[in-house]
């Protein structure tokens, strides 16, 4: 009956809610995360962190498991960016701070590093804003800006260059790939040099926001947060 109403199999409504779902679960662990009060063994955390990451990748690798858009190689890339950000970010927060904005930027990221796509495709059909599954990841943004101040104009002018980054990487892959007849040479795990293209500029979007939230956000004091814990 529930398969009907959803019109997909309940395994697959269960793997979306986790998909979209993981968003909400991380804002509510940072806000737990700079409330709890009493200490806990943070080299645990990140041990059972890193040992549940590398299950996953592996996991990945070995069944080249796939979902409709997440291909095999792409879940490994999200888990390795998480990896990054969390390298990044464990220097200036506690544990379940680091992992849980790890897994915000990552997530925006999925966004970010697609905005000019996503500009252009605005500009040809402004329906495309209602494109639930793009759009949402833009949550993590009013989310942030409630926990920090940023230092507008740096923030502005690194997300203009990021912009410009993602912008000559479309020309390459939309133009020059096609042109130099490039998209039949195979990659290894990568597949295509437009899939190493793709994954070059994921990084360097999640690098300057990652330079964002480490060199440029100032943590607001008394903040009302957005699950009201105490």
């Amino acid at each position: 009956m529930l398969d009907n109403y959803f019109s997909i199999s309940i395994w697959e409504y269960l793997i979306n809610f986790i998909i979209f779902g993981q968003c909400l679960f991380f804002m509510l662990l940072y806000e737990k995360s700079i409330t709890y009060k009493k200490k806990y063994n943070q080299k645990f955390i990140e041990d059972v962190f890193y040992l549940l990451s590398l299950t996953f990748i592996f996991s990945i690798y070995i069944e080249n498991i796939s979902y409709n858009f997440y291909k095999s190689h792409l879940l490994i890339q999200y888990a390795f960016l998480v990896h990054i950000a969390y390298y990044k970010l464990k220097n200036r927060y506690n544990v379940l701070t680091a992992i849980s904005l790890s897994f915000l930027l990552v997530f925006l990221n999925s966004y970010f590093w697609e905005a000019v796509l996503h500009i252009m495709e605005y500009n040809t059909n402004p329906l495309t804003l209602l494109n639930f599954r793009e759009t949402y990841h833009l949550i993590v943004i009013p989310f942030l800006i409630n926990h920090y101040w940023f230092d507008k104009k740096i923030v502005v002018r690194k997300i203009g260059f990021s912009f410009c980054i993602s912008f000559l990487v479309s020309v390459f892959v939309f133009e020059v790939i096609p042109f130099l007849e490039l998209s039949y040479f195979y990659i290894p795990f990568f597949l295509t040099i437009s899939n190493i293209s793709y994954f070059f500029n994921r990084v360097i979007c999640l690098l300057i926001l990652l330079d964002i939230m480490n060199n440029h956000s100032f943590k607001k004091k008394h903040v009302k947060g957005w699950f009201n814990i105490d």
